[in-house]
Formats: C-alpha cells, structure tokens, sequence
C-alpha cells in the first residue's frame, strides 16, 4: 500500500489510539517489556521509538523526525490522533491496527464521530490459523522466552483465554462496525487471497478507497512473503491444540460459511 503514488501513510504503522482510549482484555502481559528512552516518551514501547527515530535517521527525513516528536511526545487526544495524518494534498492516509477488530461498540462509535467518511478494510484469516499464528508470536513475549521453550500447556492456556479469542470473533467484529458504519464504507476481503490472487485483492482494495487502480500501481513485489518471523522456526499445530481451536471456532467458521461461503467452505 505504501507505495502506490496516491497514498501517505504515518511512519508508525500500527497507532493504537482507540484501543488505547478503550482498553481490550488481555490475556497476559509481555515479559520485561520496556517503555520510554533515556526519560522521554515513558508512555510508548522503546522499540517502537527506536524503530521510528532510527528509520527516520536513516532515510535522513527531517519531516519523517518532526512527524516522530509529535507523534511520541503528543498528548493523545482527538486532535493529537486528527494530526497524525498531515499529509500532501491529493493524498490517502490510514491507520493500520489489527486491535481495531475487537473494539467495543463505543470506541467504534467514537471512531465514526471523529472521521464519519472513513472507509474501512477488513481481512479475514481461518480463525484457527489466525489464532495459532498470533500464539506464536506472542506467548513467547509474554514468557520471556523462544518460542521452542513454550510448552503444549502454555499454549493452551493462552488459546483458551477469553481475551485471546476476540480478534477471531469475526462475525461479532463485523456487526459492531456495520452497527456505525454504511456497507458502502466497509471492505470484506480474505487473507487467503494475498498468496492465491494478491493483484486482484489488491485493486479491489484500491478501488475502494479510490485510489488509481490500474495494473502500473501494483508493487513489483506484490507476491513477495512479508512478516516470515517465526515461520522461520518450523513447529506444527499439536494435536489437542488443534481439537482445541477446532472446538473454540468452529460455529463461528459454520455462521462464516453462512454468510460468504467461497474461500470460507475450506477452513472447516
């Protein structure tokens, strides 16, 4: 998305405002996580201050600084978050911010308030798959630990927590923003997509945002796997974490086949 001509997007990609204004449960916290650098912005993750004032620094983008400082050292109210994306003319922006799919009716109501024209994109994966990859990812941050020391049990412990299914409630999901928002404003596309049609999800998202959708506008790299981080290290779903998903999702994959049917019928 970053690189089609028409869109700008802020240098922190996911912002976390309305999930901070409306805190989500949660099913743990992360192990010796640290926040702040040096004193300064105690309120942020410090790789996420890093992350941004290094790539700033690298690209040697003054603007890219400016927008960092503002952003980190900002009061975190409507028209800190309305800022964030100060953009050229003629410009698309967005926030991208996967916690957004287990807001409340409120926070989504408060989102509707402040930007009522805002189009909404959401892509859906197989919710076992989705919960097993996030597992992955963060049970190991919440022990402290590689992911080759979790345990069957840790998982399942994680997997079974109320907190850590929210995301894959889709259908729940769908109905609190359609409660707030259009049809015509919200997007339904399926992860499945990005490796079997990525050109073709890709222009649907772009004419939905009205964006230029001609082929010139694809990146080159469209196929490309991104975010490989823990696919790297190979570890198969165990038995009872599968009966365990299967058992936790699978009304919701049957109301999903309900509603859309196509790619759906396979994630049974």
């Amino acid at each position: 998305m970053t690189q089609h001509r028409q869109v700008w997007l802020p240098l922190v990609k996911e912002l976390h405002y309305f999930d901070s204004r409306y805190p989500l449960p949660v099913a743990g916290t992360k192990a010796g996580s640290r926040n702040g650098v040096v004193g300064l912005f105690r309120g942020y993750p410090r790789d996420k201050i890093l992350r941004s004032f290094g790539k700033a620094l690298k690209d040697l983008n003054p603007a890219q600084l400016a927008w960092a400082v503002r952003y980190f050292g900002g009061a975190q109210d409507d028209n800190w978050y309305l800022r964030i994306f100060d953009r050229p003319a003629g410009m698309r922006s967005g926030d991208f911010t996967t916690a957004y799919c287990a807001l409340s009716a409120e926070a989504v109501a408060h989102a509707r308030r402040l930007a009522p024209d805002v189009r909404v994109v959401f892509l859906m994966r197989n919710p076992m798959d989705r919960a097993w990859s996030h597992a992955r990812m963060l049970v190991p941050k919440l022990l402290g630990k590689p992911l080759a020391d979790v345990s069957e049990a840790e998982f399942t412990t994680y997997l079974s927590h109320p907190a850590a299914q929210l995301r894959g409630r889709y259908l729940n999901t769908l109905e609190t923003w359609e409660s707030q928002f259009p049809a015509e404003q919200i997007f339904t596309g399926f992860f499945d997509d990005i490796a079997s049609r990525p050109e073709q999800l890709l222009q649907s998202i772009y004419t939905f945002l009205e964006l230029d959708a001609s082929p010139e506008n694809l990146p080159p790299d469209v196929r490309k796997p991104v975010n490989v981080g823990n696919r790297r290290v190979p570890r198969a779903v165990p038995p009872a974490i599968h009966a365990l998903l299967a058992d936790l999702y699978r009304n919701d994959i049957k109301a999903l086949q309900a509603r859309f049917g196509g790619v759906t019928e396979t994630w049974a």
